[in-house]
């Protein structure tokens, strides 16, 4: 019997990339076909209740400025996330060797790096959510999504030069 196979690294990457996207379709689906219709009364009287001052224009005004920051987040987080990933590579297949394969030590370092910059797009999601405009949370969600697949990339061509010829 052979042992069931697992998927390579540029599979994870592409779940791992397209994971924020898909949420904000599901999201944005959600709030339109369920919770809006189910709830939106119910939520627009409480928030009237308990914060009068915080009407709809002043919670999209805010969202939206938050959306954009959030993008300036991201491609910080992004970097930031490349540098770590470059120093946690080098460390993971340069070492003795373990039980664990460097591929899988890279695979593990990049399910682990490509979550830094998908915080701030998955945040930027909520903006949305509560009254913001499409633009900054879709140019965060763009932003977050080509760091995770630089990542991947990069992962990839460390792994290739670390492997013995």
């Amino acid at each position: 019997m052979s042992a069931p196979s697992q998927p390579g690294l540029r599979v994870i990457v592409v779940l791992i990339a397209i994971s924020v996207p898909m949420l904000l379709g599901i999201e944005t689906l959600l709030r339109i076909h369920v919770i809006g219709p189910l709830y939106g009364p119910i939520l627009t009287e409480l928030r009237g209740y308990y914060w009068p001052e915080l009407s709809s224009e002043l919670l999209a005004t805010r969202a939206t400025r938050l959306a954009w920051i959030l993008i300036a987040v991201t491609v910080v987080a992004g970097i930031i996330g490349i540098a770590l990933l470059h120093r946690t590579v080098r460390r993971a297949t340069g070492g003795e060797a373990e039980e664990a394969t460097p591929e899988a030590k890279v695979r593990d370092t990049l399910l682990l790096m490509t979550s830094i910059p998908q915080v701030p797009g998955l945040i930027s999601t909520l903006c949305l959510m509560v009254g913001g405009e499409p633009l900054p949370v879709l140019i965060c969600v763009g932003v977050s999504t080509s760091f995770v697949v630089a990542q991947g990339f990069i992962g990839e061509r460390l792994l290739e030069s670390a492997r013995p010829c």
